[in-house]
């Protein structure tokens, strides 16, 4: 690395830094003199505009290595940059973090959307989503029973038992940096979210889907031979509450709501 010359840059006596500003590389040194706050010092080299307060007492100049750039900080500074993302929200995001969504047009009937509106408040979760864990779940289970030979009954108590185990278990999984978003979402869905405010039961037009979740409603509609809209309201009314539970016990296994409840049902056809 280029040494630099001593007078190019010094701090003073009084801990003020003096009134040049360089970069790190010798061969493309710029000078400014006593920029003001609102200015920036250029930084060359392909670095990053390098932000100069000037009344910054007590600077200590470090040089990055890698990026060959020099840096301004300060003990007493007030304003610090994080890199860690904001608390995961439903209200801001109401579904599963990475997950592609395409948006269904329904036509959903008043009450059993009544339904899913008062299972939401409860819960604290956006009663679209709420109602997407509905549908998905009910799909599921019917899907399972079929597959497996046991019936939905039986099923959906071993499916509810299984949800709470995993649940109160979930303080004890391993869980990577990279899984971090998909295990704050499940724990929203389990326990709810304090943002999320439940008000309207204006009874919505659209859902929004996975193209996983489209593709197999619109399967699982035609298999049925009625109309989706149809299949949908259907599912809404059979289903009990509390499947929600389902779909954060699937989402701290890191798997779909229909594999995991696939996975129950075939445990519980060898028993």
């Amino acid at each position: 690395m280029t040494r630099l010359a001593p007078d190019l840059f010094s701090i003073t006596d009084a801990g003020r830094p003096s009134s040049l500003v360089e970069s790190a590389s010798a061969s493309t040194i710029r000078r400014f003199r006593s920029p003001p706050k609102s200015q920036f010092a250029a930084v060359s080299g392909g670095g990053l505009p390098l932000p100069w307060n000037g009344d910054t007492p007590a600077s200590v100049v470090r040089l990055n290595r890698t990026m060959r750039l020099r840096l301004l900080d300060s003990s007493t500074h007030q304003a610090s940059a994080s890199f860690d993302p904001p608390p995961f929200s439903l209200a801001v995001l109401p579904g599963r973090p990475g997950q592609g969504r395409e948006a269904l047009a329904v036509e959903l009937e008043p009450e059993p959307w009544a339904r899913v509106v008062a299972e939401a408040a409860a819960a604290r979760i956006p009663a679209p989503l709420m109602a997407t864990i509905w549908i998905e779940s009910e799909r599921s289970v019917q899907r399972a029973s079929e597959a497996t030979g046991v019936a939905v009954e039986r099923l959906v108590v071993d499916l509810d038992a299984a949800a709470t185990r995993a649940v109160s278990e979930e303080r004890a999984l391993i869980q990577p940096a990279g899984a971090r978003r998909l295990v704050a979402y499940a724990r929203c869905v389990a326990f709810g979210d304090r943002t999320v405010r439940v008000a309207s039961r204006e009874v919505p037009t659209t859902l929004d889907l996975s193209p996983e979740q489209l593709t197999s409603w619109h399967a699982a509609a035609l298999a049925a031979g009625v109309s989706l809209g149809a299949w949908i309201n259907a599912s809404l009314v059979a289903v009990r509450p509390g499947r929600q539970t389902w779909e954060a016990a699937a989402a701290f296994a890191g798997i779909s709501l229909g594999e995991w409840v696939l996975a129950q049902a075939a445990r519980a056809s060898r028993r």
